[in-house]
Order: structure tokens, then sequence, then C-alpha cells
């Protein structure tokens, strides 16, 4: 008898130590695939962070059932007891929440109680008259320490604020908080004129263009465009282009496609476009996003998503269409009046790649094919006279274009490298002596130039905005906080930090002098900022 017995008590040793193996592997599978995920820095990590644990649980649970060692009956009804649990909970899930607007830039959803107010921003306090005595002066730089920010990311469009310098000590006279109030929604930058902070805000099914007093925060005065209003799921709703202000004028492109060009003084419409009905293209999934440039004569703007115009020209003074260019349709990113071997060209990142173009004709001087079927957000910027630095999330690289000039003067463009270490998502990098300095999936980060090598990454900021001001940089945090930073390819080095913003702030940053108007997905903030403003 023994000899007949140990065999099969050695068969369900066996059995019993490949069962213990495979809930161990079960349990062990969320660490590892979050490690290979965090390792691989794959734009898609934090849905596996998320499915991970899942997978192991589910992976669990067919353990329990059907590899512990009992009869079918058993397993039937553990099966039952499992499927049971997991649609009750499923069941609950479903009636108690609902998904609400995107986590964060991890594109995660939200959950929300379903009995909870769906977030809808009221309207501002009622128009309050323009200040006409001298309590608060209304010229162009009269509010000591202002300056005009009159587009996207100062005045090149790549992030650089001249002529201001921070004092990086707060812990004495740290950053002073002049307003805060609701806004409607939206992640519409400002553009600022004398006392004079130009927005967009969405107010309940009107697209409102704003004009909000620098000191104070009172609305001057408001544009409506009545139905008019951007919905999406993921971004949330609203118009998410900055103003960019010319003279007398300000032009605005809206969330739906509207380009306008207003009177600075009171906001009276002077004309209006559709620029997606122009281009005979369908809205850009997350809405027409890019500042419009003006140059010359011209108000410049990318077209819609995937097809048609990659670039649409209209008269400053009339909106007359003047001419229009490629035919890959338009991104998220803003064009650039830049030089390169000495000759003016519009730089813009389009549908499939990045282009130099003439001002005046529109024609194409050169084009480089990048990317693919996701977005391009951060601004291109130059290097050096005859380069060209691009920068994206979503697996599209980042790259360092030389831009060849020729004898015949034809332009040409070849790649110099190809790297993967700077994934601007939401945000644009920056050029710091020789360094590349952004996000990179959230974290802040410093790549060589010459090689598009990481030397370091660190600070974990989420996907928020950030300007270089002086020798420092000025970061908004996804989670509204204001950071300044030394930018130094020895390492991260945070120099002072205050909590200004709830909820997320996916906004850029706008420095007027030392003012700095920050905005959240609820609220706009100005606050006064210790430094000094530079003469021309």
């Amino acid at each position: 008898m023994k000899s007949h017995a140990e065999p099969v008590d050695s068969e369900c040793r066996k059995r019993k130590k490949t069962r213990s193996w495979f809930a161990l592997l079960a349990c062990l599978l969320t660490p590892f695939l979050a490690l290979a995920a965090y390792l691989s820095e794959t734009y898609y990590r934090f849905w596996i962070y998320a499915a991970a644990p899942l997978l192991s649980l589910g992976l669990l649970a067919f353990w329990w059932c059907f590899m512990i060692e009992n009869t079918s009956q058993a397993k039937r009804r553990r099966f039952v007891i499992v499927m049971a649990v997991t649609l009750c909970l499923c069941a609950v899930a479903i009636g108690l929440l609902r998904p609400g607007k995107s986590h964060g830039g991890t594109s995660l959803p939200s959950l929300e109680w379903r009995w909870s107010r769906q977030h809808e921003q009221t309207l501002p306090p009622a128009l309050t008259p323009r200040i006409a005595d001298n309590s608060l002066p209304e010229q162009a730089g009269s509010l000591p320490g202002s300056l005009d920010c009159l587009t996207f990311l100062g005045p090149t469009r790549n992030g650089r604020i001249p002529r201001v310098e921070l004092n990086p000590d707060w812990t004495k006279a740290g950053p002073q908080i002049l307003w805060r109030q609701p806004i409607g929604l939206g992640w519409a930058a400002c553009a600022v004129s004398g006392t004079q902070v130009i927005t967009l805000e969405q107010q309940g099914d009107d697209e409102w263009v704003s004009c909000y007093h620098l000191a104070t925060g009172d609305l001057l005065w408001k544009q409506c465009w009545q139905g008019e209003r951007f919905s999406e799921s993921m971004g949330g709703d609203g118009p998410r282009s900055t103003p960019t202000i010319h003279g007398p004028h300000v032009f605005t492109l809206g969330g739906t496609g509207i380009l306008a060009c207003l009177a600075l003084a009171d906001g009276e419409v002077l004309w209006q476009r559709n620029i997606l009905d122009d281009a005979a293209a369908p809205n850009l999934t997350w809405a027409t996003t890019a500042s419009p440039l003006v140059a010359d004569d011209l108000v410049i703007v990318p077209g819609g998503n995937k097809t048609g115009p990659e670039l649409l020209a209209y008269r400053l003074k009339s909106g007359a269409e003047v001419w229009r260019a490629g035919s890959a349709g338009g991104t998220y990113s803003s064009p650039r009046m830049v030089e390169l071997h000495g000759r003016p060209m519009i730089l813009n990142v389009h549908g499939s790649g990045v282009a130099g173009h003439d001002p005046a004709t529109g024609e194409k001087l050169w084009n480089y094919t990048w990317g693919n079927n996701f977005p391009k957000v951060a601004q291109p910027l130059t290097w050096q006279n005859d380069k060209v630095i691009i920068t994206a999330s979503y697996n599209q690289g980042s790259h360092m274009l030389g831009v060849l000039a020729h004898q015949d003067g034809t332009l040409s463009v070849e790649c110099i490298w190809e790297s993967r270490r700077m994934k601007t998502k939401f945000s644009s990098a920056s050029i710091i002596n020789d360094h590349l300095y952004g996000l990179d999936e959230g974290t802040l980060a410093c790549v060589d130039l010459a090689n598009g090598d990481r030397i370091w990454k660190d600070g974990r900021y989420g996907f928020g905005q950030h300007l270089v001001v002086g020798s420092h940089i000025l970061l908004l945090s996804e989670r509204g906080m204001l950071v300044l930073l030394e930018p130094s390819p020895e390492g991260h080095r945070e120099l002072a930090s205050l909590e200004v913003m709830q909820g997320k702030c996916w906004a850029a940053p706008t420095l007027a002098g030392t003012y700095c108007l920050l905005r959240s997905e609820s609220e706009i903030a100005c606050l006064r900022l210790p430094g000094r403003v530079y003469p021309p």
C-alpha cells in the first residue's frame, strides 16, 4: 500500500506547488507591469498602472475558482460567487458613480458621484464700467512693474519673457495675490495691453471674449457668441486659444473655429470668419487651439483636423482670405515668425510634420514629415540660426533638424538627431544655453542639445506649463503650484514655490512684467511677483 500511495502523494504535492506558484505570479504581475511601464516611459503607462491590479485580481479569482483542488461542484460554486460579487460591484459602481472629465494629463477619467452637481461656471459679476478717473492708470505700462504681453508665450512665442528678472527669495517678500475670482470654462491663456487683460471663456452655451482689469479683476467688457460651445468629455468644454493683441485690435480664435477681429477699447466685432468652413475641414478633436499670428498686414491661423490647408492667411483690416498653404491640416501648436539663415519665415507644425513658409505667399520653403495621428502641441524652437527642435509625446519623438541653404536660394532640411528623452504632451520645451528643458510626461527634464541625450529628469509637476524669465524658469504645475527654478545641467534646483490654484491648471501662465496671470479649470488669479523690469 505504501508503494502505491507515495507516487499519489508526490503528484498532489506537485499540483499544489504549481497552484501556489500561479497565485504568487498573479500577485507579482502588478509590480512587474508597473515597473516595466515606468522604465519604458511609454505615454500609456498610467493606464497600465490602473489596469495591472485589476488583471492580478482577475487571475487570483481564476486561481481560487478553478485551481484549488476540490470537486467540480465546489469549483462551480466558487465561480458563481465570484461572478455574483463582480456583477454586484459593477451594478453598485454604475448606480453611484459616473465618468467625469480627464483626471489630468494622464488621460485617465475621473469618477464623480451621480448626485453631485456637474461642473459649470456661474457668470462673473455684472459688467463693470471702465474706470475713467486717475485712481487706476489706464495707459499701457502705467502700472508699476507692468509690461505688455500681447500674444501666446511671449513676444516670440517660445516661452521666453524679456526685460524681467525675478527675485528668487520668496521667504521675505514673496508673490502677492492681487485678486482671484471664478471664470468660465476653457484653457485659454491671457494677452495683456496696459491694464487690459483679454481671454476667452465658456459661459453656459455662449463663448465669451472677456476683458478684465489687470489691477482689480473688474470685467471691463465682454463680447458674446451665443450658442457657440465646444464640448469634449476628456479635455473639458470651452475655448483653448490665447488672444493676440495688435495695436488697437484683438484677434481671437474660438473653440468652434470663429476667427474674429475686435476693437481693444470696447470689444466691438470688426470682422469675423469661421476658419473650419473656409478650410472645409472638421474641427480638431480637442478644438481649434492655436493663437492667431499677426505678420505684417496678415493674420494667420492653422486649419482643421488632418485634412485641408495647414495654414490660412487673412487680411488684417478686412478679414479677406489672402492665401492658404498645405493639405495636411492643422495641429494644436501656434505658428511662429522666425528667421533661419537670415530669412524670415513662418514656422508651423502641421498635421503630418513641420514646415517653413514664406510669410507673403504661404509657399513652403521646406518641409519635414514627422509624427503620427496623435496630437502635436509643443511650439517648434529654433537654435543657432539654422536648426529647428520639435518635441511631442505619444511616441512621436523629439528631433533636431538642420535647415540647409543652397546657392540657388532654396532650402532643404535634414534630421540631425532623434530622441525619446523629451516627450512634451501639453506644454513646450525651452532652450537655455546648450540644453533643452521641459516637462517630459509630467516630470522636469534636461536634454543635451548636442545629441538629444537626457542629462537628468527630476521634479514631478504634472502636465503644467512654464516660462523662461531671465535666468529662471517660472513653472505652474498641473495642480496649481507656482514654482521658481534655476535651470542647470547639474540637476533639478527648485528655489521657491507657492500653492496658488486648485484643480487642473493646463493654461499657460501669462507674465506682464511682474504681474502674473494664472488660470485653472474654474478660477483666474493675478499675482505680483517680486522682481524688476528692465528698460528696452
